[in-house]
């Protein structure tokens, strides 16, 4: 990420929103929670970032790294495909979209090799749920 999540928050605050709609840190964020589980201060961080791709995408702001977006895509794609991610067709599907080799390859290799990453996805959880949101959000511009 080009601006911490913590950077984010106070730039928002400070009336920087313009700025940090342009940075490739809200493409990369993936809402996982993580960050907003861990704040200190209780700030819904997943959420700010989430409106701010939402603002981004209504002031017509694209991202500065064609990579973001197509990881942004080939995860959004994962999720819609199975209910939930599964990280190694996550990877495949990014190296196709963003024209590259899979990085971290051989850090995947080892991961699963330990069954810290599996190789087969996990089972579909509400797909059909999934897919109705997504026909939602494609509504709104999404």
């Amino acid at each position: 990420m080009d601006i911490a999540p913590h950077q984010i928050i106070g730039m928002v605050g400070a009336g920087l929103e313009r700025e940090v709609l342009g940075s490739s840190a809200i493409w990369l964020c993936t809402c996982c929670q993580t960050c907003t589980t861990r704040c200190p201060n209780g700030v819904d961080v997943a959420g700010v970032m989430e409106a701010l791709k939402q603002r981004a995408v209504a002031a017509g702001i694209k991202a500065g790294d064609r990579r973001v977006v197509a990881f942004h895509r080939a995860f959004l794609e994962s999720v819609k495909a199975r209910g939930r991610v599964h990280e190694l067709a996550l990877m495949m599907r990014y190296a196709v979209k963003a024209r590259r080799p899979p990085e971290g390859l051989r850090l995947g290799l080892k991961m699963m090799g330990k069954g810290r990453l599996p190789f087969l996805p996990p089972r579909k959880t509400a797909t059909r749920d999934i897919r109705q949101l997504f026909k939602q959000a494609k509504g709104d511009g999404w």
